[in-house]
């Protein structure tokens, strides 16, 4: 596969007929699951109807972000109800969860609640949930695994270790690449970039001057260009209120103002206006 080297267009909301879904990916430690859950808050409260859905089948981690402490069987069931032709509104009512918040609402779908079952997270019966989700939703947001190699074979399954992440990247309309803003994230990233065969905008996470000095915005963005001929589409500061999330559960959208909250508004915004 090869890097492609511009962000890929995307079809307006208000004139798709499938719901536009969207992959949260990075490296392990990039902030992919917290900046997408909030991003899900944010395309929620502008007025868009929003699932998002925990696919990351390594270290499932949303329902304790969201302070969720029995999330029942989640993706698991609506897979298996999606490959018997049987998921319906009644069975997404069941099996999913709703967040209201000021407004508005966010449906949220836990992930696996035994790691051993990775092997039912598969390609067709994603493909097959992501349709039928379609015609409730106008947005889903995947938060997907850190890890695309596709030659990792599990031993009692016989499946690729790595199929649902693979298949969500590849098969989503866009891809959000977290990294983190440091030396050692951005290292990192250009290492797994390449495993990637797709457009995706690159959105630096944790920026601080303490660790890039002055400008890190600029710097970084030309750090990308010069390496990997990407254009940076996001860099969210480091903030006090994602530690206040990991307390209190509350979402940045419910913290008031901060420079982390308006900087993922903003790529809401971008997402919606078919940036």
């Amino acid at each position: 596969m090869t890097l492609l080297e511009a962000s890929a267009p995307l079809r307006s909301v208000t004139t798709r007929t499938t719901a536009l879904t969207i992959a949260c990916w990075g490296s392990a430690g990039s902030g992919k699951s917290t900046v997408g859950a909030n991003l899900a808050f944010e395309l929620a409260s502008l007025g868009l109807r929003v699932v998002l859905v925990d696919a990351d089948t390594y270290n499932p981690s949303l329902s304790a972000l969201l302070g969720i402490t029995d999330p029942g069987p989640g993706l698991t069931a609506c897979l298996r109800l999606a490959r018997q032709g049987r998921f319906d509104e009644s069975q997404l009512d069941r099996l999913s969860h709703v967040i209201e918040f000021e407004k508005d609402e966010l449906w949220f779908i836990p992930g696996l609640n035994s790691l051993a079952r990775w092997a039912e997270v598969e390609p067709e019966a994603l493909a097959t949930l992501r349709e039928l989700l379609s015609a409730s939703f106008e947005v889903i947001v995947w938060d997907i695994a850190p890890y695309l190699d596709f030659d990792v074979i599990g031993f009692e399954s016989g499946s690729r270790r790595n199929q649902a992440a693979f298949h969500l990247l590849t098969d989503s309309d866009l891809c959000l690449a977290l990294f983190v803003a440091d030396p050692v994230g951005v290292n990192r990233f250009f290492f797994d970039i390449k495993q990637v065969g797709r457009e995706v905008w690159p959105i630096a996470n944790r920026v601080r001057n303490s660790v890039l000095g002055r400008s890190p915005k600029a710097q970084l963005a030309k750090t990308l260009r010069d390496v990997t001929k990407l254009e940076l589409m996001g860099a969210i500061s480091e903030d006090a209120g994602f530690d206040e999330m990991l307390r209190t559960t509350r979402p940045l959208v419910l913290q008031g103002k901060s420079s982390a909250r308006s900087e993922v508004r903003r790529i809401a915004t971008l997402i919606a206006d078919d940036a």
